[in-house]
C-alpha cells in the first residue's frame, strides 16, 4: 500500500497502472518486477524487426546471470536473493555446467574473456567484487560493436556517454573514499570517448580538482548543483541523479526518428529506468526510508 500510494503521490499512477494491479495481487516483489519485465520484452520483440538489435537488448540479462552464476561457484553461497532473468540470449543452466566443468573457453565469445578475468582474479584476491567490476565492463564495448556493425550511430554514442558517465563515477567515488588505484584500473572501462590515459591521469588529481576539471561541456550537466562545501556522498548522489538525467535527454533525441531503431532502444533504456524506480521504492519502503529519502533516491 505504502508503495502505490507513493507512486500515486508523484502523479505517475496511470503511468504505473498495470504495476499498480500486479502489486495488488502479488506479495513477491521480485515476481512483479519479473512479469513486468517480461510482458515488456515480449512487446518490444514485436516492434524490433531485427533480430541482432533485440538480441543486444537481452544481453544485459546474461550478464546479470552471468554473474549470479559466477558470485555462487566462486562463493559457494546460495545468494537466495537474487533470481535467474530467463530472457536472456544464453541459458542460466549453460553457465553453471559450463562452470562446474571449468570450461572457462568454452563460454560464448561475447562473455568468455570476462569469465576467464573474473577467475583468475578472484583466485588472487579471494574479493568477490571482482565479478561486478569485471562484468560491469562488459555491456557498453559489447553495444558499441553492434551498433558500428549495424550502422546505429545512436547506439554507439549513447554507450561511449555511458562508459564516460561510469568511469567518472568510478574516478569520483574511488578519490572521496580513499580507495585502491589499483581498482581503478580493473574497473575502468574503455570505449569512451574520454581515453583511459586521461582518466588515470586525472585520478591522480584531489578530488575537488577533479570535478572542477570535468565540470565543462559537454558533460557540466554531470554537476549541476555540486559544489566543494557538500559532503563527498552527497556530491556521489548528486551525480548519479544528473547522470540518468543525462541519459534520459540522449534517450529523448530518439523522438525525432521517424523510421530506424532509435526509439526502441530508448524505450528500453526508459523501462530498464522505470524497474529501478518501482524497486528503490520497494527497497526503501521496506527499509523504513522516510518518504522524501525515497522521493531523492528516484
Amino acid at each position: 500500500d505504502g508503495i502505490r500510494d507513493l507512486v500515486r503521490s508523484r502523479g505517475l499512477g496511470d503511468v504505473y497502472k498495470r504495476q499498480i494491479q500486479y502489486l495488488s495481487h502479488n506479495t513477491d516483489f521480485e515476481i512483479v518486477l519479473m512479469k513486468i519485465l517480461s510482458d515488456f520484452m515480449t512487446e518490444l520483440e514485436a516492434l524490433c524487426n531485427d533480430p541482432d538489435i533485440y538480441s543486444a537488448l537481452c544481453f544485459p540479462f546474461d550478464i546479470h546471470n552471468l554473474k549470479f552464476t559466477l558470485k555462487r561457484y566462486l562463493s559457494g553461497e546460495d545468494y537466495a536473493g537474487i533470481h535467474y532473468i530467463k530472457l536472456g540470449n544464453y541459458s542460466p543452466e549453460l553457465f553453471e555446467m559450463l562452470l562446474k566443468e571449468k570450461q572457462y573457453n568454452d563460454f560464448p565469445d561475447d562473455l568468455r574473456a570476462a569469465v576467464v578475468e573474473v577467475v583468475n582474479e578472484y583466485s588472487s584476491s579471494q574479493n568477490i567484487n571482482i565479478v561486478d567490476l569485471v562484468l560491469d565492463k562488459i555491456l557498453y564495448p559489447y553495444w558499441i560493436v553492434v551498433g558500428k556493425g549495424l550502422g546505429i550511430e545512436y547506439l554507439v554514442n549513447l554507450s561511449r556517454l555511458s562508459i564516460d558517465i561510469a568511469n567518472f563515477g568510478m574516478i569520483l567515488r574511488m578519490k572521496g573514499f580513499d580507495r585502491n588505484p589499483r581498482i581503478l584500473r580493473l574497473a575502468l572501462i574503455d570505449g569512451g570517448f574520454f581515453p583511459r590515459d586521461y582518466l588515470i591521469g586525472l585520478f591522480e588529481n584531489d578530488f575537488i580538482s577533479i570535478i572542477q576539471m570535468l565540470n565543462d561541456d559537454p558533460y557540466r550537466k554531470l554537476f549541476n548543483g555540486i559544489d566543494d562545501r557538500m559532503q563527498v556522498i552527497d556530491i556521489i548522489e548528486a551525480y548519479e541523479t544528473n547522470s540518468r538525467q543525462l541519459i534520459h535527454e540522449y534517450c529523448s533525441l530518439a523522438n525525432y526518428v521517424s523510421f530506424g531503431v532509435e526509439p526502441i532502444i530508448a524505450l528500453y533504456i526508459k523501462k530498464s529506468e522505470e524497474l529501478r524506480i518501482l524497486r528503490t521504492i520497494y527497497l526503501g519502503r521496506k527499509n523504513n526510508f522516510s518518504k522524501d529519502q525515497i522521493k531523492k533516491l528516484i
